[in-house]
């Protein structure tokens, strides 16, 4: 069970109904996601690719994409980039401002990807919005 407030109220509720708090959430925050937090997200890219290896040739998936600011940063780096995000609205935005790049509807709790099919995985700021991480 998690315990999470909304509107000042604690609720408890099952790890679904966190990740469809979560999804509808952002379902209508990708309007605003650069303008309330692109700058804060952002500075963590570059340490993040660092930390994997990011470079010309490595297959990389970027779990969460949001607006695809990772996966844009990880192909200018010479990667080949697959985004996915369980946000239709996020998947549409990065899809809208990478067009060059794929990026996929998908839960990160049910990667529906084979096993050892990218070199390395990233996530810029999606844990704390997993039911079960």
């Amino acid at each position: 069970m998690l315990v999470y407030a909304q509107g000042g109220k604690d609720m408890i509720d099952s790890p679904s109904a966190f990740h469809d708090f979560e999804q509808a959430g952002w379902e209508k925050a990708a309007s605003e996601y650069d303008r309330r937090f692109g700058e804060l997200t952002a500075q963590s890219i570059a340490p993040l690719l660092d930390s994997v290896g990011a470079a010309p040739g490595t297959e990389l998936l970027d779990v969460a994409c949001g607006p695809g600011y990772v996966a844009a940063a990880a192909s200018r780096r010479g990667c080949s980039v697959v985004g996915i995000d369980f946000s239709r609205a996020m998947v549409d935005l990065a899809s809208e401002l990478n067009p060059e790049l794929e990026f996929r509807f998908g839960d990160a709790e049910e990667l529906d990807l084979p096993d050892n099919s990218m070199d390395a995985v990233v996530m810029n700021f999606g844990m704390l919005h997993l039911a079960r991480p």
